[in-house]
């Protein structure tokens, strides 16, 4: 059985609660059972992206409102859980 795919969606600036949360959640979870992803369409977020990068998840920062980008890393991805964090 292969690792459920999940993305998460940040639309955050800094590392908050739920960041803290997920990044607890990925650190025991990937790349087995889960095979995370992170999606920043946020103005950057560097502490979060090396919290990420440490765990060895993939980071893909995109700028705000960059819907086109967004749509094509999930259909490249194709996840079957999507975790959208933040105000879209």
């Amino acid at each position: 059985m292969s690792a459920l795919r999940v993305a998460f969606v940040f639309a955050s600036r800094g590392i908050g609660g739920a960041e803290r949360s997920m990044l607890r959640l990925m650190a025991r979870a990937h790349p087995s059972p889960f095979a995370c992803r992170v999606i920043v369409p946020a103005p950057p977020n560097a502490a979060f992206a090396e919290a990420v990068s440490a765990l060895g998840v993939p980071y893909h920062p995109l700028s705000p409102w960059n819907l086109v980008g967004l749509h094509r890393l999930l259909r490249e991805h194709r996840p079957d859980v999507l975790y959208l964090f933040g105000r879209f």
